[in-house]
């Protein structure tokens, strides 16, 4: 890893860092152009030139917007997003969604305490002038709200043309804007005195979805734009382009951005330039820290050669996590490689960014750059043994195939990118550490990242509040939004993948990725590809797990063991069976069970929750011997009945523990003896757990 030596001053860290960028930018710069064939329509083209006044807060400047009507309607009106206007009040859409959300948590909410309360910490972004081929328009700016009645949303505008844009044609949009940089507590702003992060920072445009796209219906009259307000539990769809960028800022500031850093200009007023061009993306965002430090990696595919450069910005004090955050990173493109063919990540770099401390900024997604999270504590008393750095490292830099290239639509299903995404991520990190301690492994705990998804959707109170085919922002509250798009939808694809089988779900999501990169699917896109590569029909499963609300909950109901000989015994018996039972009165208890066989035994299983889908079973008898079945799941109830010479003493349903869907696993056996040594286990590991916090309490002293 070609690490900076920790010899060098911080000073000349930056120094460094700053040769080594113009050097690479020379190189870069010699050709332009990343992709000789675009890949993607590049529908929506951006050239910004900005300034930061890092004192001031503020970032203003120019965009000229290549747009490319991707439709046969000649459109007649334009919308865009002001992501930034959900920081200007509290009376925004996101900002009621937040305090309502908090006011409603069962444990006591502070709907009072919102980030923003000074004057400085508050956030706007205003078009002072927007001329679209040659008319000015600026008068013709309006606020509308698409998704509700709150007049004081103004997240997005809508701008009347004065001439419709032709079938086809592309139209040149040019504004001036300003903004007012937000104190950073949601994934943009500023952090102390010279750090900030921009992400959403300038007028986006929205997507014009034509007929045949997505829901829009391909018999429709017309197409109809999506633009979303800006809510609290869902984040961002925009088309994919090309974006050319110039920020000036002052000189001490270490920048990362998106796409291709291709030169650094240094000004004579104490400021840079940093021209920056990211192609076939659909955001650009970009990060500015007077304090980075720098590390650069090479990875090589091992099938194709095909190389990424890796540039990890990180903290001063966080070199203890370099090799971390560039492993994971190296890792997770080994793994995408093989698993989805090569090339999947087609860019040339991935910009990595570690965050300052208490910004907020942590664990988000931006193409083809993404911010992981490090904390000096939790490092330095777990080390090694808590995977966090690495899996939201490997989460984060997944985003880039399901949110960067395939490109949902976030705003109404997050399942197919964040479902996607940790599903994805739990894979990897047991691949790489193990399925039970693939996240934690220390001091005899463990937990592994499936395990911890499951669980967070079985234990969760709202897991039946909305479903998945429900637009993510329309969820009444936020976590129910977040609960059911990560940890359901992720469970759900681990579900079907122990269904279907490794080898046929595979081949869904590479046919998926490879037929679906920049052309943004829906969710009736995927269900189609699982019902033709897997071959067969899986909307009885889609049916209850995406579009309604039911959860899955099997149980074992109860084990009966009846010896046969109190099945032949009279009524009232007779003298000489009288005299013989008195005959036995010496014998002993344990003498008397293992003699009053053989028996017939009665095991029932229940469907406790509304959903049905097929279940295995297992019984076992005292003399060893293993039933296994299979139960459609359809009935209320399923009982098997035995005559043998030993009584059942276990009964468990889904014993490989393959339907994590269950939300109760609790209920899926039952034992009717003791076991000793699942019972001296666990209580030796609680007489451990117990020594040791008394040991940790006492060094505290």
């Amino acid at each position: 890893m070609s690490l900076v030596p920790r010899a060098i001053s911080r000073l000349g860290k930056r120094r460094l860092a700053g040769l080594v960028l113009g050097w690479s930018a020379t190189i870069a710069a010699a050709q332009t152009a990343t992709f000789e064939k675009p890949l993607s329509l590049r529908t929506a083209s951006y050239d910004i030139k900005v300034t930061l006044d890092d004192e001031a807060r503020r970032v203003s400047g120019d965009i000229v917007l290549t747009w490319n009507n991707p439709s046969d309607d000649h459109v007649d009106d334009l919308q865009f997003h002001l992501y930034a206007n959900a920081f200007k009040n509290a009376r925004s859409t996101r900002l009621r969604e937040v305090l309502h959300s908090r006011a409603s948590r069962t444990s006591g909410g502070d709907p009072d305490d919102v980030p923003w309360k000074e004057d400085e910490g508050w956030g706007w972004v205003r078009i002072t002038r927007m001329v679209v081929d040659g008319e000015d328009v600026t008068e013709r700016i309006e606020f509308f709200q698409p998704d509700d009645d709150n007049v004081d949303d103004q997240t997005v505008i809508r701008v009347p043309l004065p001439s419709p844009i032709a079938p086809r044609a592309a139209a040149r949009i040019e504004m001036t804007f300003e903004s007012k940089i937000p104190q950073c507590h949601v994934r943009t702003g500023w952090w102390q005195d010279d750090f900030f992060m921009m992400a959403h920072w300038f007028p986006k445009i929205g997507v014009y979805e034509p007929p045949g796209t997505r829901f829009v219906p391909a018999d429709a009259p017309r197409g109809q734009w999506n633009c979303h307000q800006f809510h609290a539990a869902t984040e961002f769809y925009a088309d994919f382009g090309v974006y050319d960028v110039q920020i000036t800022l002052p000189a001490k500031y270490v920048v990362g951005t998106s796409g291709q850093m291709l030169e650094q200009r240094v000004n004579d007023d104490d400021t840079k330039t940093i021209i920056a061009r990211a192609e076939d993306v659909h955001e650009f965002a970009w990060v500015a820290d007077a304090q980075f430090f720098e590390a650069n990696e090479l990875w090589r595919s091992a099938d194709t050669g095909q190389e990424v450069q890796i540039r990890l910005l990180y903290q001063p004090d966080h070199e203890n996590v370099v090799e971390k955050y560039i492993n994971s990173t190296k890792l997770t493109l080994d793994y995408m490689d093989l698993w989805l063919g090569p090339g999947v990540y087609p860019y040339p770099n991935v910009t990595v960014v570690d965050p300052r401390k208490g910004s907020a900024a942590g664990g988000m997604e931006y193409p083809t750059l993404f911010t992981g999270g490090a904390w000096w504590a939790v490092e330095a008393i777990f080390g090694d043994g808590l995977r966090v750095v690495e899996q939201v490292t490997v989460h984060e830099f997944l985003h880039q195939f399901w949110f960067a290239i395939v490109a949902t639509n976030e705003f109404e299903e997050a399942w197919l990118d964040e479902g996607l995404t940790v599903y994805t991520q739990d894979r990897i990190m047991s691949e790489l550490y193990g399925e039970k301690t693939s996240l934690m492994d220390w001091w005899g705990a463990y937990v592994g990242s499936v395990d911890a998804t499951r669980i967070s959707y079985a234990g969760s109170s709202t897991n039946k509040d909305g479903t998945l085919s429900a637009p993510t922002f329309s969820h009444w509250r936020a976590s129910t939004a977040f609960g059911l798009s990560y940890n359901k939808a992720a469970t759900m694809y681990k579900t079907l993948e122990n269904y279907l089988g490794l080898e046929r779900f595979d081949q869904v999501m590479r046919t998926f990725y490879q037929r679906w990169q920049f052309r943004h699917p829906c969710g009736e896109d995927l269900i189609a590809t699982f019902n033709e590569v897997a071959g067969e029909d899986l909307n009885w499963f889609f049916d209850q797990f995406v579009r309604q609300t039911v959860v899955l909950d099997y149980a074992v109901a109860s084990i009966a063991n009846v010896p046969l000989t109190s099945i032949d015994q009279g009524l009232l018996g007779n003298d000489l069976e009288l005299s013989g039972h008195e005959e036995d009165e010496g014998q002993s208890a344990e003498q008397e069970e293992e003699d009053d066989g053989p028996y017939e035994s009665t095991v029932v299983f229940r469907r406790v929750g509304e959903a049905v889908f097929p279940m295995e079973t297992l019984i076992e008898f005292a003399d060893g011997r293993i039933e296994h079945g299979t139960w459609d799941g359809h009935s209320p109830v399923k009982v098997y009945r035995f005559a043998h010479p030993a009584k059942v003493v276990r009964a468990v349903i889904d014993p490989d523990h393959r339907v994590l869907l269950d939300v109760d696993r609790l209920n899926n056996s039952l034992r009717i003896e003791e076991n000793e040594f699942v019972t001296n286990k666990y209580t030796l590991k609680g007489f451990f757990w117990i020594q040791s916090l008394l040991q940790f309490f006492s060094i505290l002293g």
